[in-house]
């Protein structure tokens, strides 16, 4: 097999706060950072780091104050359809049905309705909600509802799927499986996923790789930074009794200065 595409490149990317009045104010400083074809990273660190600022900054949400950010090459300016994203907030359509807001992406890809209805629906089939097409969203749960997120991102099958803390809001249960489910789905697609969480045991059960965040200091000025980069080479599925050397490592990263949530 040959090396690995460069999907996403990141080049001394800065941003400085808006309406900042002093030069020391970033959010995000001189960030160098690749992802490769099909990994699963994600972006790990305690609140305020920078990480879904760096999320938003791949999407497209936001221009870098200074360097760039290339996809495939070509930089990025706007928000584009080949770079999806899952919120935690789910950010489904209310008025819509299940397989309608799964469908809603597909209409600027797929002309016949039809069509776009039953490509929706494998996506459904997907996530595990085959049998739920006709709902409305409020018959679901927060479960089923990320779920729907996920397949309506997936349906226009991106280059890029971008997850900002996903399943923060659900119930420990809930989550558990909304975790097996993206690592199956991820197994089956390999399409590549950067994926935000303040979570160490999260990271660790996910990501072929983490990128660790934090800020250097709290003061007026601190900004977000990658403090290191990990290969977690485990098979999954993992138990986290076996990952405990990555844990220690990453704590002594960021337990010197930040209070950080351990925990899932």
């Amino acid at each position: 097999m040959g090396a690995s595409l460069m999907v996403v490149e990141v080049n001394k990317a800065s941003l400085i706060y808006a309406g900042a009045k002093h030069k020391g104010q970033y959010i995000l400083k001189d960030i160098d950072l690749t992802i490769n074809d099909h990994e699963f990273t994600c972006l790990l660190g305690p609140s305020g780091c920078g990480k879904s600022t760096l999320l938003g900054l791949i999407a497209g949400f936001v221009k870098p104050s200074s360097g760039e950010i290339l996809l495939d090459q070509e930089p990025i300016l706007r928000p584009d359809i080949n770079r999806s994203l899952v919120f935690q907030e789910y950010a489904l359509f209310p008025w819509l049905n299940v397989i309608e807001n799964v469908a809603f992406g597909l209409r600027y890809k797929i002309n016949n309705k039809e069509e776009r209805f039953m490509h929706a629906a494998k996506y459904l089939k997907l996530v595990g909600l085959q049998d739920h097409s006709q709902d409305t969203i409020a018959q679901l749960s927060g479960g089923m509802k990320q779920r729907v997120a996920i397949a309506r991102a997936l349906a226009v099958e991106p280059s890029l799927l971008l997850m900002d803390e996903p399943f923060g809001a659900l119930d420990d249960h809930t989550r558990t499986n909304m975790q097996e489910l993206i690592i199956e789905i991820w197994s089956k697609l390999k399409t590549t996923i950067v994926f935000v969480t303040h979570s160490i045991d999260e990271a660790l059960l996910l990501a072929d790789r983490i990128i660790v965040m934090a800020s250097p200091d709290s003061g007026p000025y601190s900004h977000g930074e990658i403090k290191a980069d990990l290969r977690i080479s485990d098979p999954r599925p993992r138990e986290l009794i076996d990952l405990n050397h990555y844990r220690r490592e990453i704590q002594e990263l960021l337990y010197q200065k930040q209070s950080f949530d351990a925990g899932i």
